[in-house]
């Protein structure tokens, strides 16, 4: 069993995390701004806000647990590559039973973004309205 698992905070990470943690009987930090390794301990320290966004709030796991992060998009910068490192590669076969899948994928469309996405606009302009009286 692997002593941490970090994911992308994407569609897919929020939707997988909670599900890891919960098979594998562990913690999970959500919303992850930075990670780093406690060097006594060799835990992993995750930074997340809290009380919307006013404090950041530390997570250190149990050395028993997995530990498991999701990273926000674009809160951690990329680093200069140190190819002298090595990691292990584990390839696992996976049997899916679709008998049991509660839906089903008939197609994908994949959709060409004109303009600025939402996430990389510097600004960005919203509002609301009273729509009752037939005001806004």
């Amino acid at each position: 069993m692997p002593s941490i698992l970090l994911l992308g905070q994407t569609d897919m990470g929020r939707d997988l995390a909670p599900h890891l943690t919960a098979k594998l009987g562990s913690g999970l930090s959500m919303g992850c701004i930075e990670l780093n390794i406690d060097p006594e301990t060799k835990l992993l320290m995750a930074t997340r806000p809290v009380y919307g966004g006013n404090t950041l709030a530390i997570k250190i796991w149990e050395k028993t647990q997995t530990q498991i992060g999701a990273i926000r998009p674009k809160s951690i910068s990329l680093t200069e590559p140190d190819y002298s490192r090595e990691g292990q590669v584990l390839t696992i076969d996976v049997k899916v039973d679709e008998t049991a899948a509660k839906i089903k994928i008939i197609d994908r469309v994949k959709e060409e973004v004109e303009g600025i996405k939402l996430e990389d606009a510097e600004v960005v302009v919203t509002g609301s309205g009273y729509w009752g009286q037939g005001r806004l």
